[in-house]
């Protein structure tokens, strides 16, 4: 029985493990994809003014 509890202990820290990383990892791919739309509409709005500045 003692053995059976230390593998449930191992498995569940493993599991553990693998849902905190998988957590990090959609946060990381998350704020990638927020930083190149943010990216996106910065250089969007920049060429509009260009844009609004040669029609003026």
């Amino acid at each position: 029985m003692g053995t059976s509890l230390a593998t449930v202990g191992r498995k569940g820290a493993a599991v553990a493990i693998l849902v905190g990383g998988a957590y990090l990892l959609f946060k990381l791919a998350l704020g990638l994809v927020s930083t190149l739309l943010w990216l996106v509409v910065g250089v969007v709005a920049v060429m509009g003014i260009i844009w609004a500045i040669r029609v003026l």
